[in-house]
Order: C-alpha cells, then sequence, then structure tokens
C-alpha cells in the first residue's frame, strides 16, 4: 500500500507539473517517485528476507504436523515473494506518474502483456515442468512484475516528451497507397511530427532508426530472445537493400522525400516508410507502417508487439526533432 500512496501523490505532483507546463517539474516528481518507491520497497525486502522464519512460526506455531517441513517451504516462498517488493514499488509508482500524463492505456496493456503472457506462461512452465513446484508461481509472478516494471520505468520519459507542445507526435489517418509497397497489407497506421529546419527522408530516417534508443535495442533483444524458437528473423541483414542498410533495417526505395525500409519474414511481411513535407516554416515528418501477416503466428505477433509499436514510433519520431 505505501507504494500504491506514493503512485497517488505522483499522479496529482505530476498532474500539476503538466498543467504548469514544467517540464522540469514533470521529470523530478516522476522520477522521485519511483526513487522513493524502490527504496522503500527495498527496506521491506530486506525485512522480509531477514525475518523470514520467524514470521512463518509466528503463525504457524509449534504444534502443527510436519512444523520444520512446512515452515521451510513458507518460508522460501516468502522469500521468493519479496523479491518482487522492489519491481512491484516501481511499477505502482510509475503507473501513477505515467496517469498524471493522462496515460492509462499504456499500463493496462503492459500489465496484460507482463503478467498474462509472460508471467503467466513462466509461472505455468516452472511449477508443473521442472522441480520448482509451488516455488515456480512465485517466480513467474516476480518475471511478470519485472517486465511490467522495466516497460512502465521505460515508457514515462516517452510520455513525457508527448507533453511538450513543440514536440508532439500525433496519429494520423494513413494517406499512403499501400499497392506499391505492400499490396495486400491488412494494418496501416501513421504518426506525424512537426520540426524546425530542413531534412530529408534519409536524414530523417537515420535519425529515427541509427542507432536506436537504448530502451529500444533491450525490447528488441528481448523480442529476440521469445521468437528464436519460432525460427523468425532478428534484423533485415541478408535482404535486398538498395539503399544500404540504416539499422536493423534494409531500404528498399529512396527518394529525397521518401524512404521505404523493411523485409519479408514467414510470419508477416513490413514496410515502413519516412516522408518529408514542407509544413509553414518548418516540415513534417511522418512514420507509416504497413504488415502484411501471413499465418495465425502472424496475427498474433502483431496483436501482441501493437502497444509497443506505437510506443516504440512516437519515440523514435521525437529523435527527429531532438
Amino acid at each position: 500500500m505505501v507504494p500504491f500512496g506514493i503512485g497517488m501523490a505522483a499522479t496529482i505532483r505530476v498532474g500539476h507539473a503538466v498543467g504548469r507546463n514544467d517540464a522540469a517539474g514533470i521529470k523530478r516528481a516522476g522520477y522521485v517517485a519511483i526513487l522513493l518507491g524502490a527504496t522503500l520497497s527495498a527496506i521491506l525486502t530486506l525485512a522480509v528476507i531477514l525475518t523470514r522464519v520467524a514470521t512463518v512460526r509466528l503463525f504457524l506455531g509449534e504444534a502443527t504436523a510436519n512444523v520444520d517441513e512446512t515452515v521451510g517451504l513458507a518460508a522460501t516462498l516468502l522469500a521468493v515473494g519479496a523479491t518482487l517488493f522492489v519491481t512491484d514499488g516501481i511499477q505502482g509508482t510509475a503507473v501513477g506518474a505515467l496517469r498524471g500524463l493522462n496515460d492509462t492505456r499504456v499500463p493496462l496493456l503492459f500489465a496484460a502483456i507482463s503478467y498474462w503472457l509472460i508471467g503467466f506462461s513462466a509461472a505455468y512452465v516452472l511449477a508443473f515442468s521442472t522441480p520448482f513446484g509451488a516455488i515456480g508461481v512465485w517466480i513467474g509472478l516476480s518475471i511478470g512484475t519485472v517486465v511490467h516494471a522495466t516497460l512502465l520505468v521505460f515508457a514515462f520519459p516517452v510520455a513525457r516528451q508527448q507533453t511538450s507542445p513543440h514536440m508532439t507526435v500525433h496519429e494520423i489517418t494513413p494517406d499512403v497507397d499501400p499497392g506499391p509497397w505492400l499490396a495486400g497489407a491488412q494494418f496501416v497506421d501513421a504518426y506525424r511530427i512537426e520540426i524546425d529546419g530542413g531534412l530529408d527522408a534519409r536524414e530523417a530516417a537515420t535519425r529515427m532508426f541509427a542507432p536506436s534508443p537504448r530502451w529500444v535495442r533491450t525490447l528488441v533483444n528481448l523480442r529476440n530472445l521469445i521468437v528464436a524458437p519460432f525460427g523468425l528473423k532478428t534484423s533485415g541483414a541478408g535482404e535486398r537493400a538498395t539503399g544500404g542498410m540504416i539499422g536493423i533495417f534494409p531500404v528498399v526505395s529512396e527518394t529525397p522525400d521518401r524512404l521505404v525500409a523493411g523485409f519479408n519474414d514467414s510470419h508477416l511481411d513490413f514496410r515502413v516508410l519516412v516522408d518529408v513535407a514542407p509544413a509553414g516554416a518548418g516540415q513534417q515528418v511522418t512514420a507509416t507502417t504497413l504488415v502484411r501477416t501471413h499465418n495465425r503466428l502472424g496475427r498474433l505477433y502483431l496483436a501482441v508487439i501493437m502497444p509497443f509499436h506505437r510506443l516504440v514510433v512516437r519515440s523514435l519520431l521525437l529523435r527527429v526533432a531532438a
């Protein structure tokens, strides 16, 4: 409950800073809350681990049958459960900070993925397919909590940048004909940012993709680890690239105003179109994503990565304006 209370305070303080258009205040309120929640949770973790045996004996007493065996199992479960206190404190306060930025959809989607897709799956496998048994359930829950907390911490600076009136990424209705680039695409979305200065499409794409932010690289590495057993590609290296590579993406077409990158895989094909166009005294840069799925794996993959896709595209477009 302590991290929950800190998270509620973070919601209020971040919200007030947003109302003042105080970028430094938003950053300070969010990170102070996250750090405070993690610190207090770490103290509680240490206390629980050090007193786990005494705590269990206090509840069980000495008259319980097989008390030593029961105490041993319960103390182990308590120690494993205590390991998620810190990350639980982080995710509780980070959710509050994001709520102050009027962002509730991303934490919900991240929670569904972290706990149900990753945490539940890990708990099931560890509990029933390894000798861990009941301890495996708690380990799975801890894994889900770690993933959720990590994603929320990564999401906060992206959401924070969106509060700047000069660096806002807008989702727009795509105005691209998919036919020439990926005929039969079932999914199309587009995001746009307005910037100062004059960039061509390659310069804009290079700012976006080469190199990617550290947290994006972390997500990509996690993705590669998960999909490796399915034989999916981890990059477009080796694919036809008339314009070379930008990051992990082969460039398949390029003009000063539009760059098209992407590659085909067994589960789906995708293309990313980076367009630049004049906008008043500056420019607008638009990133359009086209996806054509081939099978159930492709459709499932697309559904799972969608919240990450939206977060990553917004973040990469903000790099163009930096």
